[in-house]
């Protein structure tokens, strides 16, 4: 269970891997490329229209210089907010990657990495702990297996984030909303 407390998310922006469609979990700590460094100072006028309290920051290279590159506010390292442990899949093809988890169950761990449930309980965790600290309209800054886990918690319909997309979640009507902010 989510805490009802609106805040921001945006996944960090392109990299060579993303470009390629190459698995890049959390043992891949890559920086972005000329695309994902100029995606990220794209956002730096919609986030600075935005009335953040707290960045939260997954320990990884591609979100550290997305958060540096489209924020002035000063960052804080979540570590259970990287991506997944994808093990044997790290660095290759998205489309294998997909295939397994489409038959696997969630709680058997990818081979030599982690499992999507235990993967899911540590992000709910840590963002829990962040809004309870520190409040409302936060800003997350980290990866696509992330926002999964977090539209999974919230009951929203699964639909794929873009790099550098910025995305409101608030609960109001007695369900999560997400809003890509434009």
């Amino acid at each position: 269970m989510l805490l009802k407390k609106p805040f921001y998310f945006v996944r960090h922006g392109e990299t060579d891997h993303n470009q390629k469609r190459l698995c890049a979990g959390g043992q891949t700590d890559i920086p972005l490329n000329r695309t994902g460094k100029s995606q990220a100072r794209s956002l730096r006028q919609k986030i600075n229209s935005l009335d953040i309290t707290k960045l939260i920051c997954s320990p990884l290279k591609r979100t550290i210089q997305t958060a540096k590159l489209a924020t002035q506010h000063q960052m804080i390292i979540e570590q259970d907010i990287r991506e997944c442990d994808l093990g044997d899949f790290e660095g290759k093809p998205v489309s294998d990657f997909i295939q397994y988890i489409e038959a696997t169950p969630r709680n058997i761990s990818f081979p030599n990495g982690e499992s999507q449930r235990d993967f899911s309980k540590r992000v709910l965790a840590a963002v829990n702990k962040s809004l309870s600290a520190y409040g409302d309209n936060m800003l997350f800054i980290s990866h696509g297996m992330v926002y999964w886990s977090l539209l999974d918690a919230m009951e929203i319909p699964f639909h794929y984030i873009q790099n550098a997309e910025l995305i409101h979640f608030k609960f109001e009507n007695k369900s999560w909303k997400s809003i890509k902010v434009q």
